[in-house]
């Protein structure tokens, strides 16, 4: 066995072992007729700080709080454990009253979200190490910019040298608005190389009605047109964390004040809260 499918192993049957023991502490509690339902919330309430906690500890790297990979792996299993528990304070039932079904939706949503983002975080860098040349996220405009830049000046330099505009009318029509604009939405929902594929097609079929100084330009564009998808792809690829991490941060702040207020109604109810 491989040491990372090790790790998760044991990890996940550390948390199993966490959920179980949860679990008869909180029926030890209800034999004893106390009520399981308030300190399984206190647990959970916890649980859910302790999770935000670790944007916060991003915030502050150079403080010496631990490795953010040892965060990233607690952060995980410890969020699992609160999915556990969060059923367990629901006793896997549909919650009463329109303010507890959207707390419970809203802890559904968090809860979904992080495994989303656990998917993303193990496939996305897997899918960048496919292109050849891996760049920052801000970076990306300025760079298309210049594959745009580049293009446009292999192709005006092709016609000053043999006068001919094959290539040029090509360029126009197929290949300007592919450098100079970003991918649309659905490029985002699902990626795909076909666009690349059927411009570089195109481009072989018109190498044989090229001039010399056009298919010497045209070969520049050949290697343009592979770097534009590329940058292209990593461009979506990032901004997929980017967005993901962002709507997981507000919905967790989201949940933290609905629990909030959930736990201070409950508090109040009994009479613990003036």
């Amino acid at each position: 066995m491989k040491p990372f499918a090790r790790r998760r192993s044991r990890n996940l049957l550390l948390a199993s072992l966490v959920v179980v023991a949860i679990w008869y502490w909180l029926r030890w509690i209800d034999l004893g007729l106390g009520r399981p339902s308030i300190m399984s919330g206190y647990l959970l309430y916890g649980l859910v700080v302790f999770l935000a906690l670790f944007n916060l500890r991003k915030k502050l790297p150079t403080l010496p709080l631990g490795n953010a990979s040892l965060w990233l792996q607690v952060h995980i299993y410890v969020g699992l454990v609160a999915g556990a528990v969060f059923g367990l304070h629901l006793a896997f039932r549909v919650p009463n009253g329109w303010f507890e079904c959207l707390l419970a939706t809203s802890f559904m949503m968090t809860f979904i979200s992080g495994l989303v983002g656990l998917v993303i975080s193990r496939r996305v860098p897997h899918l960048l190490n496919r292109v050849s040349q891996q760049v920052v996220y801000e970076r990306t405009p300025k760079l298309r910019r210049m594959l745009a830049e580049r293009s446009r000046s292999a192709v005006l330099e092709s016609v000053a040298s043999s006068g001919a505009t094959t290539l040029a009318d090509f360029y126009t029509h197929r290949l300007f608005d592919f450098f100079a604009r970003a991918r649309p939405f659905g490029y985002f929902i699902r990626p795909s190389s076909t666009r690349r594929k059927r411009l570089l097609a195109d481009m072989h079929q018109l190498d044989r009605y090229l001039s010399p100084p056009e298919k010497s330009a045209c070969e520049q564009l050949y290697s343009m047109v592979r770097k534009k998808d590329d940058l292209d792809f990593q461009e979506i690829q990032q901004r997929r964390v980017k967005v993901w991490l962002f709507a997981h941060i507000a919905l967790t702040y989201i949940l933290l004040v609905m629990a909030t207020m959930h736990g201070v109604m409950v508090l109040a109810y009994r009479g613990d809260v003036l």
